[in-house]
């Protein structure tokens, strides 16, 4: 039988004979205090919001990425032969270790320590309230080393040179090597249409219109629409700067969002090119907005983010030039949470790994600009 703090003291103060009057009186009011200090403290941690903690909604959000080419010249040339122009698609696989510094998200142990009852309340707590406390001290400093693979297929159809359609599949396979209660995997299905304004000859507005379905091993299928807009700048050739706004609308059946919550991202980028190194950097900042959907939404409490990345990669040279070895740093902020284990603190990643991509481009704008030449030429 397992006996608690309190039942403890007052046995203790029974044998030496304090008044059974007063130890009704005084004990109850004290362990009633401790347990809601215990309660004020968030130790019973919604067990999704852990799971889900090591995927970061950058990781499922498609945003721009740096313009990456292989040089697979035959495989590629055949290619261009047998599919039709208005057929494009790109194909990618990245593969990474990583160290991480904060993978519950948890807050600082100094912020989780003013949570708890004071040294004065910890001898009326139960066993199963100390227990608590003390993972959750554990998890606020658990580091940990993962594993994850990241393939990613998207094909499409060219409606006109600046017009395109297409559909999207990608999974996400983490491993945590410590904490096996974060390993997760998500898959997404989608579609969606594209459309880029040459506003001038170095500055391009991209407008894109996505739906997807989105399944993961800890939660229940979502489904998401997500409008964006992506302005982007060559500086020079391979120098250039973009901006991005997106919007993901999330519901829990299809083609109904949203229901369950509005996450706007913002990102600002920068991606330099050089020989066969490429420097990128990024900040993304992410709101999510679950409070006014309540019982909907999946976790009723709004957070805010900011996450960064500074990558440096390079491409193999001779045979494998669709290989890429890269090296990214990404610190991740949170706040706005009240604390909350799951969405607060700061985490630091430190990937490295290997990403392959290869694919074939839509060729229609090219044969048209060609048949023009030809009628130019022979108009001649």
């Amino acid at each position: 039988m397992r006996i608690s703090g309190c039942g403890r003291l007052w046995g203790r103060r029974a044998r030496r004979g304090v008044a059974v009057s007063l130890a009704l009186l005084v004990i109850p009011s004290t362990c009633a205090r401790a347990q809601a200090t215990i309660d004020a403290a968030g130790l019973s941690v919604n067990p999704r919001l852990i799971a889900d903690s090591a995927v970061l909604p950058t990781d499922v959000i498609t945003l721009p990425a740096a313009r990456r080419s292989s040089r697979l010249d035959r495989f590629n040339f055949t290619l261009y032969q047998k599919l039709p122009p208005r057929f494009y698609y790109n194909a990618s696989v990245e593969t990474s270790f990583r160290l991480e510094t904060n993978p519950f998200q948890f807050p600082t142990k100094r912020k989780l320590l003013a949570q708890f009852p004071p040294p004065a309340l910890q001898p009326f707590l139960s066993v199963d309230q100390l227990e608590a406390q003390n993972a959750a001290i554990a998890q606020a400093s658990a580091e940990s080393v993962g594993f994850r693979v990241v393939p990613n297929i998207v094909a499409g159809w060219a409606l006109a040179p600046n017009t395109r359609a297409y559909c999207n599949y990608f999974m996400l396979r983490d491993q945590l090597f410590r904490h096996p209660t974060l390993n997760t995997v998500v898959q997404s299905i989608g579609g969606g249409l594209q459309h880029s304004f040459m506003l001038t000859p170095k500055l391009e507005l991209q407008a894109d219109g996505q739906f997807r379905e989105l399944y993961s091993s800890h939660s229940e299928p979502f489904f998401d629409f997500l409008p964006g807009l992506t302005l982007s700048y060559s500086v020079t050739p391979t120098l250039y700067t973009y901006v991005n706004a997106l919007l993901q609308l999330r519901g829990d059946r299809f083609f109904q969002a949203p229901t369950k919550e509005i996450d706007p991202f913002y990102t600002v980028g920068l991606i330099y090119q050089r020989g066969l190194w490429a420097f990128s950097s990024s900040w993304v900042l992410n709101q999510n907005f679950r409070e006014p959907f309540r019982r909907n939404a999946t976790i009723p409490l709004d957070s805010y983010s900011i996450i960064a990345d500074f990558e440096v990669s390079r491409r193999l040279p001779g045979h494998l030039s669709a290989l890429q070895a890269f090296i990214r740093a990404e610190p991740i902020y949170n706040f706005h949470t009240n604390n909350t284990p799951g969405l607060s603190g700061m985490d630091f990643r430190l990937y490295w790994g290997l990403r392959a991509a290869f694919g074939k481009a839509a060729l229609i704008g090219e044969v048209q600009n060609l048949r023009k030449q030809l009628q130019e030429s022979e108009g001649r």
